[in-house]
């Protein structure tokens, strides 16, 4: 038996209520929002994969964390003065 492809997997999902087409497409890209069903399946995939990568191994540690660095490398690569978060910058209005 052959593996499904994705359109097979997303039917699937989208019939038994465990993912709904998004309203808009992002970059050509069609994003599923997750129902009920589909919210309890996507933890346990989450769950499963951290106790198998990071539980189950000793040369992994697990860190759930924003992307932390000095100041000043921020600085110097130029992301600080190119950033912009227009749902925080309103200086343009």
């Amino acid at each position: 038996m052959t593996a499904p492809n994705i359109e097979t997997i997303v039917s699937l999902a989208n019939g038994e209520a465990l993912s709904f087409h998004h309203q808009k497409s992002t970059a050509d890209r069609q994003r599923l929002d997750y129902g009920p069903l589909g919210v309890e399946l996507c933890n346990n995939v989450k769950q499963a994969w951290w106790r198998w990568m990071v539980y189950e191994r000793d040369d992994i540690e697990g860190l759930d964390s924003s992307i932390i660095l000095n100041r000043l490398v921020w600085r110097y690569s130029g992301h600080e003065d190119t950033f912009s978060d227009p749902l925080v910058d309103c200086r343009g209005m």
